[in-house]
């Protein structure tokens, strides 16, 4: 495969796993790991406040957690938990990026309507 023939493929595996909710990169052996999955309310009042927290198969180095801040704020967060303050109608996704201790990094996202 030609450089330019691996960019596209690379460019086409981003974006088809920030479609797909879960993404695996990296890590030993080439990569993949543990599946994290997001459990909590998939639908939210407007002006309330909900905890998401991750379904996980090992120890997690670290965590970010996300929301488009058009629709909510992260209010409190650890490695596996997070409270999401609702702040508008409309769908969104609560998000989160994981690095395990082996150094995989994923993404899981649940999908969300805020009524």
């Amino acid at each position: 495969m030609n450089m330019s023939t691996k960019t596209i493929v690379f460019g086409l595996f981003i974006i088809f796993g920030a479609f797909s909710g879960k993404a695996q990169v990296g890590g030993p052996g080439g990569g993949g790991g543990n599946t994290y999955t997001i459990s909590g309310p998939s639908s939210v009042i407007d002006g309330s406040t909900s905890s998401y927290s991750l379904n996980h198969g090992s120890s997690i180095a670290s965590t970010t957690w996300g929301i488009s801040n058009v629709y909510g704020n992260v209010v409190s967060s650890t490695k596996t938990r997070v409270d999401i303050s609702f702040i508008k109608f409309g769908s969104t996704s609560v998000s989160a990026f994981i690095q395990d201790n082996l150094g995989n990094i994923q993404l899981a996202s649940k999908n969300i309507v805020i009524q």
